[in-house]
């Protein structure tokens, strides 16, 4: 199959990180006593109502000196009224299967979050000093035309869908608009135009991500790729802020759906080198040199 030459210097890990608390929005599983023992929490003026992974990045941080490693832990709280239809899906994707992080959210509603990186050690924000991709999955609408999902994002600088990532060339089913939120500030408004059920939710990233576009099942071509977008993000960010919206169900109030996301995890996709061909096969050794003729006897002497 080939090796990855790893490029990328941040990694944010979904699959490997730990859910210390889910209580989005107040709404559970977990409680506010679950809170107290994480530093950041307990140290600073934020809410406790949230989604805390920690051990999910790592940043190689590079001086003239030398290179450190830095361990991060990611926060997600909700900026505004957050309405869940099943707050039990937050966290990770397939009950602590997969590297996908999710958030659910109950049809007919909007609601904007922000992802903070943090120094689980010193209990204070991280500001990542290296850009970072990111990206979310799954974006599409009901089966009827109804609850279609759309995603807001102001701090990225860049993005791609599968008409341009990996040089896939997939036709995308998103519609792309640039939008200015409430504090001036430009965004990128992703909306889905496609119908879909839960079975194209990819379970990993191996799922989706691959060297070529011919390495890929049709499936995963047809029914996962025309729904994700990669983000770019700048570095100096310690934060970044998402707006989520689905619009109503057939029955209002009675569906929901998840916002899958995820990280650059190592390893993954940077580039591709093929392993060299197999070398041929040996030759058979070649037979000794044939010996020269024996030499003519001596003339016989005369009589």
């Amino acid at each position: 199959l080939g090796i990855f030459n790893v490029s990328s210097v941040t990694f944010i890990d979904f699959q490997n990180s730990t859910v210390l608390l889910s209580n989005l929005g107040g709404r559970g599983p977990s409680s506010v006593e679950d809170a107290a023992d994480i530093r950041f929490l307990a140290n600073n003026d934020v809410s406790r109502q949230g989604i805390y992974y920690a051990g999910i990045g790592t940043e190689e941080i590079v001086t003239p000196e030398d290179t450190k490693i830095q361990f991060f832990d990611l926060y997600v709280i909700n900026k505004t009224a957050y309405v869940p239809n099943n707050a039990l899906r937050n966290g990770k994707r397939a009950n602590e299967v997969g590297d996908f992080g999710v958030i659910n959210l109950a049809d007919n509603q909007e609601c904007e979050f922000e992802y903070t990186f943090v120094d689980r050690t010193a209990g204070t924000r991280y500001v990542l000093q290296n850009e970072f991709l990111f990206f979310f999955f799954d974006l599409d609408t009901g089966l009827n035309g109804d609850l279609v999902e759309s995603v807001q994002i102001c701090d990225a600088v860049s993005y791609e869908t599968s008409v341009k990532f990996r040089n896939y060339g997939v036709p995308t089913t998103l519609d792309v608009s640039t939008v200015t939120n409430a504090k001036g500030n430009s965004c990128f408004l992703f909306t889905a135009t496609a119908p879909f059920s839960g079975a194209n939710n990819p379970t990993f990233q191996s799922d989706i991500f691959a060297p070529t576009v011919d390495d890929l099942s049709e499936y995963t071509i047809e029914n996962m790729l025309p729904f994700i977008v990669s983000l770019k993000f700048p570095p100096g960010l310690s934060s970044f802020e998402v707006k989520y919206t689905i619009t109503a169900a057939k029955d209002v109030g009675s569906s929901g759906r998840n916002f899958l996301f995820t990280g650059f995890v190592e390893g993954n996709f940077v580039d591709y080198f093929p392993c060299p061909p197999a070398l041929p096969p040996s030759l058979p050794p070649r037979p000794p040199p044939t010996p020269p003729p024996p030499s003519p006897p001596p003339p016989s002497p005369p009589p």
